[in-house]
């Protein structure tokens, strides 16, 4: 099976990942396929960037470098920053959600997996 790799780069050219997509069936039939549509998409699924920058990352071809393929991102970064945002928005939300409750003393539990579910589930306080 064939594959060709695609850069996925953000807006100031930075090269985020580098993802092999096949371009052949595993009879060796081609695939119809378009390999930097592809590569987007899972860079989407990735969330490679933040929601606001998705639409800004393009492909291109790679070019190889010689030797092994190694990433050119710290994949764990990019998961640390992700994690690290949503728990912000949590944090906001339990926020308000215990100043519209009259901001009651001992209840941070009970606003924080509140505010958990409502981003789980994307729902609006």
């Amino acid at each position: 099976m064939k594959e060709c790799l695609v850069d996925v780069l953000n807006d100031k050219g930075t090269v985020l990942h580098v993802f092999p997509v096949a371009v052949e069936n595993q009879d060796g039939t081609p695939k119809a396929v378009n390999p930097e549509r592809e590569a987007l998409k899972l860079a989407a699924l990735m969330q490679l960037a933040p929601e606001e920058e998705a639409a800004t990352l393009h492909t291109r071809p790679h070019i190889s470098r010689g030797g092994p393929l190694t990433p050119y991102g710290d994949v764990l970064e990019l998961r640390l920053q992700k994690f690290e945002r949503a728990e912000q928005h949590i944090r906001e939300r339990a926020y308000f959600l215990w100043q519209q409750d009259g901001c009651p003393e001992n209840r941070a539990d009970a606003h924080w997996h509140r505010a958990c579910e409502l981003e789980r589930c994307g729902g609006a306080s």
